[in-house]
């Protein structure tokens, strides 16, 4: 007991320093009379300083006018009060401010929510640890004064100070430790008179993360966190501002090279990953039937790779659309062996797509990029069955004659739209003539002639294979400037 009332006795002393400190800095003083009087003081800047030490710490002045030394020492002032004061209430306790506030329930303010980051450990990793700060508030009635006492509004805490006041222990579900590289910290602490302590929460864990594969390779990454209190035998809420729960961002995601196995010491030496955040969310939630509330923090990031998608798109494209436009290099023969090749280039294509695809899978749901390359694949198929099939069929000799309405439509699209005949060679005239001669020797030609209808059939089939490669184009052009694959 003797020792905490020298305690108090220095403080007291240290106190009627400061105020003496703080008058002196603004007091005017006439040097002109000072050298002419010998150095003796002014009779009205006595009587000043002799009133204003006699009311003691009750009237001070500006804080604008002290100097960042006695500005200092007035901080310590006011704490080293508060220490005392706490103490005289809690003698038995050596430092009475490291248990928990009296509040119930103990109440914290949201003020605002930054996420920094979100590192992976390798590009192929799915585990996302989220990096930022929250700001944080909440009251303690040990640390309020009485303005009329100390005309300071509020302290900031240096880190001895903080050593010796209750802050918040922070933690997830995860049980991450300093080892794996997670971290809350409180810091940045200030208090203002009326006993509300602000601080800044510096954390990082591991969190909770869905990916959304539908948009691959450019695919979303939803994750989720809950921070929640350690025991403190008391209800604790949160309460989250208005502009806090949710923020749009455009920050990138970075790639840590090597993991830390100690604290997480936030450097610029990273690898930029594809991984941008978007957006960022945060509200009071109640995890596994706790009467306490938990913070629950979503972050969502998406992949950016405008390089890749088009680079695994454009092939696939071109090689569809040679085997839609196929109609324009000649023959049936010759579609069919264009047909054939940019099968194959589509075939490396999807090989490639493949061998790239994450090693987990996707997790149940198909990307819209297969199902782009299932359409080529099967606009291809069918377009190679159409052709085969109408070049099997123009090999067969024809005794029946085709409606006359169709068989002049049908050469007219082949001859105007697609540039083709039956034989590229000669025209329809000449190859009557050719056949006529190659005929001509043989008996009963002249009846042959009239039974043969194969070339009107074989322009109605090349007509048909025309416009269904058309119909393809079409549809194909639809899905690839709307985007709909």
């Amino acid at each position: 007991m003797l020792i905490k009332i020298i305690f108090v006795i220095i403080l007291f002393l240290e106190c009627i320093t400061i105020a003496k400190l703080k008058l002196s800095s603004i007091l005017p003083v006439d040097h002109e009379d000072e050298h002419n009087e010998n150095n003796e003081p002014d009779e009205a800047g006595v009587m000043m300083l002799n009133a204003k030490i006699g009311r003691g710490r009750t009237q001070l002045v500006n804080d604008d006018d002290l100097m960042d030394e006695q500005f200092t020492e007035l901080e310590n002032c006011i704490w080293n009060s508060l220490l005392a004061k706490e103490h005289a209430h809690s003698p038995r306790q050596i430092h009475p401010l490291l248990s928990p506030p009296p509040e119930y329930p103990l109440k914290f303010s949201v003020e605002n929510l930054v996420v920094e980051q979100v590192d992976t450990l390798s590009r192929a990793s799915m585990e996302f640890n989220v990096f930022g700060h929250i700001l944080l508030s909440w009251n303690d009635s040990r640390l309020q004064w009485e303005k009329s006492e100390w005309a300071l509004e509020g302290i900031s805490l240096e880190e001895d100070r903080r050593r010796e006041l209750w802050t918040p222990d922070f933690m997830d579900d995860s049980n991450c430790g300093s080892n794996e590289g997670c971290m809350a910290k409180i810091g940045d602490l200030s208090v203002t008179s009326s006993g509300q302590v602000l601080g800044r929460l510096l954390f990082r864990f591991p969190s909770f993360c869905r990916i959304d594969y539908r948009s691959y390779p450019e695919e979303r990454n939803d994750c989720c966190l809950f921070l929640g209190l350690a025991d403190i035998g008391r209800t604790v809420e949160f309460t989250v501002g208005a502009k806090s729960k949710f923020a749009t961002l455009a920050k990138r995601v970075h790639v840590r090279r090597d993991r830390p196995m100690s604290a997480v010491v936030i450097s610029n030496l990273m690898e930029t990953s594809p991984w941008a955040v978007q957006s960022q969310a945060i509200e009071p939630a109640r995890v596994d039937g706790s009467r306490s509330d938990s913070l629950r923090l979503c972050v969502q990031s998406k992949k950016e790779m405008s390089t890749l998608r088009i680079a695994l798109r454009i092939p696939v494209t071109i090689a569809t659309l040679l085997t839609l436009v196929s109609p324009l290099f000649g023959d049936l023969r010759t579609q069919a062996l264009v047909k054939c090749l940019t099968l194959l280039l589509q075939t490396i294509c999807f090989l490639f797509l493949c061998s790239i695809a994450p090693a987990s899978g996707f997790g149940g749901s198909k990307p819209k990029l297969y199902t782009f390359y299932e359409f080529m694949f099967t606009l291809t198929f069918l377009s190679i069955l159409v052709t085969t099939v109408c070049l099997a069929l123009s090999r067969m000799k024809r005794t029946v004659p085709a409606t006359h309405s169709v068989y002049l439509g049908a050469k007219m699209l082949n001859h105007f739209l697609c540039c083709i005949e039956p034989d590229p060679a000669t025209s329809y005239q000449r190859h009557l003539e050719d056949d006529t001669t190659s005929t001509r020797d043989m008996p009963n030609h002249g009846q042959a002639l009239q039974n043969d209808y194969s070339m009107e059939w074989r322009h109605i089939y090349i007509a048909i294979n025309n416009l269904f490669s058309g119909l393809c184009f079409s549809l194909f052009c639809f899905i690839v400037i709307f985007d709909i694959m």
